[in-house]
């Protein structure tokens, strides 16, 4: 028995290691551009190990940097099967889950890009968020990591500054808050498109939810003032850019002190 498990952990420690082997060539190689020893190492590596999760998201460096190179669609196909193969065999891994987003987002396929985020959403109830990354060494932290990513990737829309995508983020806030009602970012960025169109009443509803869970987030303070500002209750506004002020910096509070003072001249002349 003891000589059986001295076997399997020898054989354990030369596969990791011939996978590290393959895997230390390519990124020799990547970084010095070298497509065509990539290439070799890549059939190779696929001929004697055609499983292996770094193959996939090695595959994928390859031929999304083919194709930022030349622009060929070919590449960006063969990029997304290949990742998509790779969550197939690894859905745990999330930075494969990443890598695919990232990709969309790079030639801002913002429906793709959005799909693949709710995918990943929807996986993560199933997982618990216990994510795996490079190596499939495991992703400490893994819900409070998952959760921020998204909210970056949720800004990378908003930044795009393009009204119509303000709905493929909100579709992404409603996800997130199916699965996590207490997320206050979501919270926050889904009023945040309520706000920007116009829907008002809408918006609050989130925005004092995340106030209860969140009372000293500024982003929530400032975002339920401008709410009550723009629907015109100069009072509730005031109040709430005052209670922004007490957790903002200097620099920040000046500009929130404007809006303060403006409220009141109106009232003033009013």
């Amino acid at each position: 028995m003891k000589t059986i498990l001295l076997v399997i952990a020898y054989l354990s420690i030369f596969q990791n290691g011939f996978t590290q082997n393959f895997q230390n060539a390519f990124l020799l190689n990547f970084n010095l551009n070298d497509t065509i020893r990539q290439r070799e190492l890549l059939e190779k590596w696929e001929k004697e190990k055609p499983e292996d999760a770094e193959l996939f998201t090695s595959y994928f460096s390859y031929y999304v940097k083919l194709f930022q190179q030349t622009g060929n669609q070919n590449f960006f196909k063969l990029g997304v099967d290949k990742i998509n193969k790779g969550i197939e065999l690894y859905p745990d891994r999330l930075d494969m889950r990443f890598g695919e987003i990232y990709l969309f987002g790079l030639i801002e396929d913002w429906n793709d890009f959005t799909k693949s985020i709710i995918e990943a959403v929807d996986y993560s109830s199933k997982n618990n968020n216990d994510w795996i990354w490079k190596n499939n060494g495991k992703r400490e932290n893994g819900k409070k990591f998952f959760l921020s990513s998204l909210h970056n990737f949720q800004i990378k829309l908003y930044n795009t500054k393009e009204n119509a995508l303000l709905l493929n983020m909100r579709e992404i806030a409603i996800k997130i808050l199916e699965y996590y009602p207490d997320d206050v970012a979501s919270l926050s960025n889904l009023s945040s498109t309520y706000i920007l169109t116009g829907e008002f009443e809408k918006c609050l509803m989130p925005l004092l939810k995340a106030e209860k869970l969140a009372p000293e987030d500024p982003i929530v303070l400032n975002n339920l003032a401008r709410t009550y500002q723009l629907k015109g209750e100069r009072e509730k506004a005031i109040k709430y850019y005052e209670e922004t002020l007490k957790y903002l910096d200097e620099k920040s509070a000046e500009i929130i002190k404007l809006q303060i003072e403006e409220l009141k001249n109106f009232k003033a002349r009013n």
